[in-house]
This record gives C-alpha cells, structure tokens and sequence, in this order.
C-alpha cells in the first residue's frame, strides 16, 4: 500500500475573568484545527502529497456591539505537490497552493465585510524541482523544498466591493503575474514530547515580495491532550491596505490547551 493518510484535529478553549477594578475584559476564545494529508509514494519513481489546513478561532469582542464573537484564525490553505523522480532525492514537480478564508470577517461595528470565502482566495501555479531532505543521525528532520524558476499566481476576488483592497483592479474580480517561488515543508520531533512542523513560501514577480511563514509546536500532554503554539509571520506588499506599525510585516500567534485525535 503506497498511500498514507496521517491527520489531525484539535479544539483548544480560553477562558479570561477580570474584576472590574483590572482594567481589562472578560473574554472567551476557541480555537478548531483539522490537518488531513494523503500521501502517495511507491518508493521508485513517483511521489503524490496532498495537505489540507483548516484553522478556525473565534474570541468575544465587547467593543462591537453588533456581533458577540469575531475571528482571530481564520484559513484554510490546500497544498498538493505531485513528483517524478530525475536523480536520487530530486523529482521533477508540480505543485498547486490555494489558500482562502473559511468565514466572513467584519469591520467592527459595521456591516462591511473585510473578508471572505473566495474573497480573497490565492492560487499558486508552480512547475519546477522537489529536493527530499532528511537530516540529523537518526534523519528525524524530514522534508520537502520546491522550487519553480516561473510560477503562475491568481488573486481573484469574489466580492466587487473588496477588489481594490486586494490589488485587483476596479471592474476585475482577478490578477494573473508570473515570478519565481520556493517552498520549504518540514516536520522534526524535537522530543518525545514536542514537535515542530512548519512551512515557508517566498513569491516574488517583480513588482510584489510574499513571504509566508507558518510554524506549529505541539507539546505532547497525553494521548488526547495538548498544548499547542502557532507562529505565523507574513510579509505580503501586494496592497496598502495590509500596510501598518510593521509596515507590510504581519504576525499571528496563538498558544493553547488542546483535545486532540490524531491518526
């Protein structure tokens, strides 16, 4: 049997209480993440991986009256890599990444919607090479990095209202550029106990520079419990509207108590 279908999914929760002389809000937060993977490898010549990443937070927001809960983690990103091995380690590839929003996001105390399902949604288009990496004594970090000289990226945008914001122009739902890319997939157990998986992609064509680096830490409590550390820094200039104290330089993280089943 050349396939292989590991996964994933935890629901971690957060509970703030703050007497009224703290200065600061009651809040409760929750967080569900579901990774599924199938992954096809017959050991010769051909090598198939498909992941998908879906992660959901949402957190009470007092300061919007008009919704209880906003989202905090909000994506799902699909990454399928097919290969066909040239020399030892290296495979001929095509890679596909898709990576959108799961519910809508609203500008508070407003009705206008600052995101959305397909708005935006990015697809990366990247024939290139697939590097298989193992490294250390026992070859415990263990990944995968692709590159592609000449990668098709669409940004299409669902919503007329939210185009501009995504650097599509007014009237167009999408954009089309080419530029090189590089991916880089790896997991390593650091213990027994923890484990650290993670993914970096760079994208550039010219006039545009994404660099997109998630990261996962997963402490290991018991069989079903866990804690777990999400870091994900993302530098995009692709609009203004991105542009802030850091300048184009985002970053999300989140640390939680976990349920979790794996399989």
């Amino acid at each position: 049997n050349f396939w292989k279908f590991p996964g994933n999914c935890s629901f971690g929760f957060t509970q703030n209480y703050y007497t009224d002389n703290w200065g600061a809000d009651n809040k409760y937060a929750g967080t569900a993440t579901v990774v599924l993977n199938a992954n096809y490898d017959d050991g010769k010549a051909l090598i198939w991986t498909n992941n998908l990443d879906m992660r959901l937070g949402f957190q009470t927001n007092k300061s919007d009256k008009m919704r209880t809960f906003r989202p905090t983690t909000n994506r799902v990103v699909y990454n399928t890599n097919a290969g066909l091995r040239a020399v030892k380690s290296w495979y001929y590839s095509a890679s596909v990444n898709i990576e959108t929003k799961i519910v809508p996001e609203f500008q508070a105390n407003s009705d206008r919607v600052l995101a959305d399902l397909f708005s935006p949604m990015e697809v990366k288009i990247a024939p290139g090479m697939t590097y298989d990496f193992k490294y250390g004594k026992k070859k415990k970090f263990t990944g995968k990095l692709t590159v592609a000289p000449l990668a098709y990226n669409i940004m299409y945008v669902q919503r007329p209202s939210l185009v501009t914001r995504y650097g599509v122009k007014k009237g167009h739902h999408s954009r089309h550029s080419f530029g090189p890319t590089a991916r880089v997939n790896f997991n390593y157990p650091i213990t027994k106990q923890i484990s650290w998986s993670s993914t970096l992609l760079w994208y550039s064509n010219l006039s545009r520079t994404q660099i997109d680096w998630s990261n996962t830490f997963n402490f290991s409590i018991n069989k079903y419990m866990s804690a777990s550390l999400f870091v994900h820094p993302v530098f995009d200039d692709n609009s203004p509207a991105w542009k802030g104290k850091w300048g184009y330089l985002r970053m999300e993280e989140s640390l939680s108590l976990n349920m979790k089943y794996s399989f």
